[in-house]
């Protein structure tokens, strides 16, 4: 097909992208094919882009681009509009380094099946920012998980049994969540799309 793009003149006109759908556990956590957990794990996946009139070679964009972007991303690429409200956004502003007020967070929802008999019941919704990450499941009381990506990177330890007394009830974890380390407090809430993280300010009423 490159052959045929490249004899036809067409070739860097063709926009190319190669993605996954999810990742895999190779004995990470304990876990193998239970690949619809919250961990990095699964939720990373590979995405090439290759379009040379908008994206330089060998760049690697930091930016969180989520699957839900590749729709906005290929109809604008295409010098169209979409005629429905679409969920994610067009990556084209990542691709030209003018990504400024990109999003910072993003929300990442599983609902149990009963194809992996060791995740039955394990349901959830978790909030992944720069920093951290927090899990709900919405089944299983006393069992949500935090981490501090950047102290713990391999996730080897939960924050979540630091919660206060007086954290949002678990109905409401998946919309907030709050815990005191060193005296202050960290937020997450998904009041949008993108959702958005304050440090140091109080529980939401």
């Amino acid at each position: 097909m490159t052959e045929t793009l490249e004899a036809s003149g067409e070739l860097d006109n063709t926009v190319f992208v190669v993605m996954s759908d999810h990742g895999y556990f190779y004995g990470e956590h304990g876990l193998s094919a239970e690949r619809r957990l919250a961990y990095e794990e699964t939720i990373r996946i590979p995405l090439l882009v290759r379009y040379p009139p908008m994206i330089t070679a060998g760049s690697t964009p930091g930016e969180f681009a989520l699957t839900v972007d590749l729709a906005p991303t290929l109809i604008e690429l295409a010098g169209t509009e979409s005629s429905v409200l679409l969920d994610g956004r067009s990556l084209i502003p990542v691709f030209t380094g003018q990504a400024d007020g990109w999003r910072n967070s993003f929300l990442i929802e599983y609902f149990s099946d009963t194809v992996f008999e060791r995740i039955v019941n394990m349901g959830y919704q978790a909030v992944r920012t720069e920093r951290f990450k927090y899990i709900h499941y919405l089944e299983l009381d006393g069992m949500d998980e935090l981490y501090d990506l950047e102290m713990d990177p391999d996730w080897r330890r939960s924050l979540a049994s630091r919660a206060p007394e007086d954290s949002p009830p678990s109905a409401d974890r998946s919309r907030s969540f709050a815990w005191r380390s060193g005296g202050g407090f960290l937020l997450a809430g998904q009041d949008d799309l993108g959702g958005h993280v304050d440090l140091g300010r109080p529980p939401p009423t």
